[in-house]
């Protein structure tokens, strides 16, 4: 059974500088997933991961819904991503966010930092969809980086290229 675990809205912050207003209408919406184990087979939750969408019209719209980390499929229970920190900028269209999860290999807890867009496109978070995001995806789609698999199937293929040239069409909102 899967559940969602700590849902978020986040406001973007107030700004006095005229040169990066604040736009009120824009939130983030964030989730973390997680499988949960019977409580008579005595292991805990395992962590699946950590989504998020943004709108920028006051909840009308939202933008597709992206993955801040990457589904470990071999987890072991209560060892994933846990207690995430998420900030908008003032124009609502980038986010960072923080987060500690505990490595499989060694067994100590990491701090792992995102930033980006909600944009499926802007593949390299840099702001703009230019030829940029698509070397990023292909580079990511060419080496299996987990980023790359768009519908989080465990595979790389055609599908994958097709939600991210939709997505590229599309643009951002």
């Amino acid at each position: 059974k899967v559940n969602v675990r700590e849902p978020r809205i986040v406001g973007t912050p107030f700004s006095s500088n005229p040169a990066t207003p604040s736009n009120p209408e824009a939130f983030l919406v964030a989730w973390g997933a997680e499988v949960n184990q019977y409580e008579h087979a005595s292991v805990g939750t395992i962590d699946l991961n950590i989504s998020i969408t943004r709108t920028d019209d006051n909840g009308e719209t939202f933008a597709p819904v992206v993955q801040l980390d990457e589904i470990d499929l071999n987890a072991t229970p209560d060892s994933g991503a846990f207690e995430s920190q998420l900030v908008l900028n003032p124009q609502g269209d980038r986010v960072f966010a923080v987060w500690q999860e505990v490595d499989r290999i060694t067994g100590l807890t990491d701090t792992v930092f995102r930033r980006g867009t909600s944009c499926t496109a802007d593949f390299n978070a840099d702001g703009s969809l230019d030829f940029f995001d698509f070397s990023a995806f292909i580079d990511a789609y060419s080496t299996a980086n987990p980023a790359a698999d768009l519908d989080n199937n465990g595979l790389f293929d055609f599908f994958d290229m097709t939600i991210f040239v939709n997505a590229f069409a599309a643009g951002c909102p």
